[in-house]
């Protein structure tokens, strides 16, 4: 089994004694069980990981502490940055769609509400989602060993998620009546961003004004995806294109 690998916050420098975060020591404590000199990894999220050790149970009171031992500057990004622009819909579903858009090697989310979105946040409920997404997104990069965290982001539309977008970034707006398919289009180097809609998809002024941004209107196939199978296949069919499981 791999050691265990931990999510740290704040930037890690070592080598030396480290503290844990309260809710990794209980996770490496509690959860795992783990024991003084047990190996762990821990990651700040801007690339590359510590090797450690846990060093002894911490007295009643004390925070728990692990001696930071070598940085492996192992990358494991994708070949080619990919955004996820997911429509916003029901909690239960972004919960599973965000960790498995980090898993399949999307470099960022962005949520946005869609005009046949069931679901609307108002300014305090959005506050704890975004921290909710946050913490799945890290879950999801420990579980799969990532050593950067995607950042999920929530804005106010489908427009201001192009406008969030970098330049050169190729733009693809899932459309299940287009008539050109996504596969076999390769991504530039700099990146592409996959619209996806909620249940139901985008009106038809949504998908001329994504295709006045620069979306191409693509499709995956002659079946139509659910709202949070669609945007995982096409992170997919994109990293194939690139050559990312060659």
């Amino acid at each position: 089994m791999s050691d265990p690998r931990f999510f740290v916050p704040e930037a890690l420098s070592g080598p030396g004694e480290r503290e844990l975060p309260p809710a990794v020591a209980h996770h490496a404590l509690r959860v795992l069980r783990l024991r003084a000199g047990d190996p762990l990894v821990l990651f700040d999220g801007q690339g590359g990981e510590w090797r450690a050790r846990l060093l002894a149970a911490p007295a009643r009171g004390d925070a728990a502490r692990a001696e930071l031992l070598a940085f492996d500057p192992v990358g494991r990004e994708a070949s080619v940055p990919l955004v996820l622009v997911q429509s916003l819909v029901a909690q239960e579903k972004l919960d599973w769609v965000i960790p498995k858009a980090v898993e399949a090697g999307a470099a960022r989310v962005l949520v946005c509400p869609a005009a046949r979105s069931s679901v609307r946040l108002e300014a305090d409920r959005a506050g704890r989602r975004a921290a909710r997404w946050a913490a799945l997104a890290a879950a999801a990069a420990e579980q799969c060993g990532r050593t950067r965290v995607p950042p999920v982001e929530l804005v106010d539309s489908p427009a201001a998620a192009l406008a969030a977008l970098p330049a050169g970034c190729e733009r693809f707006a899932l459309d299940p009546g287009a008539t050109a398919g996504l596969g076999g289009l390769c991504p530039p180097a700099a990146g592409a961003a996959v619209f996806i809609g909620p249940e139901g998809g985008f009106v038809e002024g949504e998908l001329a004004a994504l295709a006045a941004g620069g979306c191409r209107r693509v499709r995956l196939g002659p079946r139509v995806l659910r709202t949070e199978t669609a945007g995982l296949v096409a992170i997919a069919t994109l990293l194939a294109a690139a050559g990312e499981y060659s």
